[in-house]
């Protein structure tokens, strides 16, 4: 297992050639070293060469025997060479056993802020690709995306293959133009311990967005082709001033001929910027965090899961879904706290509803929503019909006493228990004693 580490030359000097050079000379378990320098590894960018066309393009390992690319240096984009529209920095498209690491930064802050495909770095159709940020990497200040997980296009086989097996832990993914990470498809995707800080540029300015996009236009069985979102888990990330949703879910280019959807939100937090950013940030939303409707007249099955997360000090929502209530998903909320949410805008949970109530709907369970002010917990829209698979419980906790049962003409089996905040934590109490079998 050898290093094969990158000659380093000083800016103005393009140094993408020497990196992938280093990289193509790699073999199964080796490493391709980007080390610290002095100063900045500046990257070209070929336009021309493939649509995205990358500076560098990363290498597959085997079974066994990935091939790590580490990342200990600066990497700037050279502005006046990333003229194409998907021109990104980093290439990882039809690989497979790939690692990076490192405690470097990719920096994007050069590339033109005018579309939203220039990433840090894009994959499309890999399997087994691993990138851990826990010595300090981090992705930043693309035209784009820190990272954008896609499917293959008529570019690469026209199959539209998905990534597989795909693992990212303790990124840090700042100021991009887009997202942080975006997820268009995938199957066998874990993002863990994440941070995804004020993505304000173009829509959907969110910090983990998964949105498959149905452009199936030119292929000659596009039906065979579609997007997923199949054993998706995002755990413990943390999102703040995001000019969109923190934790964004758009289903509505899916329809029942794509395999049902499997995406957990567990243990995951959208906190008030306290850096001095924008203090946006919906927990799973500004625009909706889930947004379900009907592609093609008819929608995808599956469920959406938020379990344990959190919102805090927000001005808008903790909790926005839109949904058409005859969809075949199940958007599911256990365990969620929303605390001081709303504070300048709204109810703390908004749902915008629509068509007749023949889906799974939307299930909340033990869901709390603590308060400094008295008032509905919640804000619904439903034209068209009684939401009656709206279901389950929420707990308000408010600053006074009073102890009653709300129910709403519109969610008739949606039950909201409120509390004062001793009570609350008295009644708590009482029901962890019950569970050890105190008296």
């Amino acid at each position: 297992m050898a290093t094969q580490t990158a000659a380093y030359s000083a800016p103005p000097t393009d140094t993408h050639g020497a990196v992938q050079t280093a990289i193509n000379a790699c073999n199964a378990g080796d490493t391709a070293l980007i080390d610290v320098a002095a100063g900045n590894w500046e990257f070209g960018c070929t336009t021309g060469a493939g649509n995205p066309a990358y500076s560098v393009a990363l290498k597959s390992g085997s079974a066994g025997s990935p091939i790590a690319h580490t990342i200990n240096g600066t990497i700037v984009a050279d502005a006046a060479q990333f003229t194409g529209v998907q021109d990104a920095l980093i290439g990882c498209d039809k690989k497979s056993y790939v690692t990076v690491n490192g405690s470097g930064l990719v920096n994007g802050a050069a590339m033109p802020q005018t579309e939203e495909h220039r990433h840090c770095m894009g994959m499309r159709g890999s399997d087994n690709i691993t990138i851990y940020g826990s010595s300090g990497l981090r992705f930043n200040n693309s035209g784009g995306d820190g990272i954008e997980i896609g499917p293959t296009a008529l570019d690469l086989d026209g199959l539209r293959t998905p990534c597989t097996n795909i693992v990212i832990e303790d990124l840090s993914c700042s100021g991009n133009r887009r997202n942080g990470i975006s997820v268009t498809s995938a199957n066998g995707l874990r993002i863990r311990r994440c941070t995804t800080i004020r993505q304000i540029g173009t829509s959907p300015y969110s910090g983990i967005d998964l949105e498959p996009d149905e452009n199936t236009a030119g292929y000659t069985a596009p039906n065979q082709h579609k997007s997923v979102l199949i054993d998706c888990r995002i755990e413990d990330c943390i999102a703040y001033g995001n000019l969109g949703g923190d934790f964004y879910v758009q289903l509505s280019e899916m329809s029942s001929s794509h395999a049902d959807v499997d995406v957990v939100f567990s243990g995951c937090k959208s906190l008030y910027d306290s850096t001095g950013g924008d203090p946006w940030g919906y927990v799973f939303a500004n625009t909706p965090s889930v947004t379900v409707g009907n592609f093609d007249g008819s929608s995808v099955g599956g469920t959406v899961s938020f379990v344990n997360c959190m919102a805090s000090k927000l001005l808008y929502p903790g909790i926005y879904v839109a949904m058409e209530l005859d969809s075949n998903v199940a958007v599911d909320f256990t365990g969620c706290i929303l605390e001081g949410t709303a504070v300048s805008f709204d109810k703390p949970i908004h749902l915008v509803l629509t068509k007749s109530a023949s889906g799974p709907g939307i299930r909340f369970k033990n869901v709390v929503v603590k308060e400094n002010v008295d008032r509905a917990p919640y804000a619904v829209t439903s034209p068209d019909a009684t939401a009656t698979n709206v279901t389950g419980n929420i707990r308000q906790v408010v600053r006074r006493w009073p102890v009653k049962t709300q129910r709403d003409s519109l969610l008739p089996n949606l039950k909201i228990g409120r509390f004062g905040r001793l009570q609350f934590s008295n009644s708590a109490r009482s029901r962890r004693s019950a569970q050890r079998g105190e008296k």
